[in-house]
This record gives C-alpha cells, structure tokens and sequence, in this order.
C-alpha cells in the first residue's frame, strides 16, 4: 500500500503505467513512485504529482489517471 489511502495502478488512458509504489516528497511536491517490468527488467518511473500530470485519482477502482507518456522514461 502507497499509503495515503492512493491508488495502487497508474494509467495514461488505454496504457498500464505500472504500480504505485510509494508517494517521495522531494521538498517541493510529492512524486509517485511507480514499478514496471520493460525490457524483461524492472524499471522505477517518477511522476510528479502535480494537476499537469495527475488527472484522476480514483480511489474506488484504485486507478491514477496520468496525462504521461511512457515514451518519457
């Protein structure tokens, strides 16, 4: 669990991101901390939680809606 009560799942519409590992605070916002498999390795993807990149967090399906592109990484 993220803590926080988050989402376990992140999403940019019609992709998996990964799963939310924990939320950092880096002093100046807060950033998920995402784990995903690419390439047959683990991989960790930071995306700050901000409004131009957090869309949704809905709790109900424990699902975060990021506006990111996996290409980013």
């Amino acid at each position: 669990d993220p803590g926080c009560g988050l989402p376990r799942n992140a999403r940019h519409p019609g992709v998996d991101l990964g799963t939310v590992d924990c939320v950092v605070d880096n002093g100046g916002q807060s950033v998920l901390k995402i784990l995903f498999e690419a390439d047959g390795k683990k991989k960790t993807r930071l995306i700050p939680m901000v409004p131009a990149y957090v869309e949704n967090v809905d709790t109900e399906s424990s699902v975060i809606t990021v506006d990111w592109d996996p290409e980013w990484d």
